[in-house]
C-alpha cells in the first residue's frame, strides 16, 4: 500500500478472494474523509461493483488490479484499474428492472449501481487497460436522489 497527501493504493491479485479486503480498505478510506455509515456502505458497494467486474474482465494471466483513493477537500474518488477493455458507460443499457428474471438481459446492473450510488461514474481509458472512476461527496446524503 502507498500513500501520500490523501491518496492511497492498494494492489491487489484479480480474485474475488480479495473483495473483502478491497471492501475494508475502501471503507476505512470513506470514514477517514468524514462520511457517515450509510454513505460509507453506498462507497463499499459501488467499489465491490466495480471490482467484481475488474476481477471478471482483468485480462491476461497475472495482471493486478489496482484500487486507489483520493480525498478530494469534500468528496472522496475512488478508482478501480485493470488491465481489461476499455467501454463506454455510454453503451452500457440500463437494466429493465420490472422485467421478470428469466427475462433480463444479462450485464448492466452493476453499473445502474454505481450510477445509482456514487455521484460521478466515468471509465478512462490508461495504457493496458482502464479505470472506472468514481467520486462521492460529502452531503450527498442529504441531495434527493435520482436514478439515471
Amino acid at each position: 500500500m502507498g500513500a501520500h497527501a490523501g491518496h492511497t493504493e492498494l494492489t491487489v491479485p484479480p480474485d474475488a478472494a480479495y473483495l473483502d479486503v478491497v471492501g475494508g480498505f475502501v471503507a476505512a478510506m470513506a470514514r477517514r474523509c468524514g462520511f457517515a455509515e450509510r454513505e460509507v456502505a453506498r462507497i463499499r458497494l459501488a467499489t465491490d461493483e466495480a471490482f467484481t467486474n475488474a476481477v471478471a474482465h482483468s485480462g491476461e494471466v497475472g495482471a493486478e488490479v489496482r484500487v486507489s483513493c483520493c480525498a478530494l477537500g469534500t468528496a472522496l474518488r475512488v478508482s478501480v484499474h485493470d488491465r481489461g477493455p476499455w467501454f463506454s458507460l455510454a453503451d452500457v443499457e440500463a437494466p429493465d428492472l420490472e422485467a421478470p428474471l428469466e427475462k433480463r438481459r444479462i450485464g448492466g446492473l452493476g453499473v445502474h449501481l454505481m450510477r445509482s450510488l456514487m455521484d460521478e461514474v466515468e471509465v478512462v481509458a490508461e495504457a493496458g487497460g482502464k479505470a472506472v472512476v468514481m467520486v462521492k461527496h460529502l452531503g450527498g446524503e442529504e441531495r434527493s436522489t435520482h436514478a439515471d
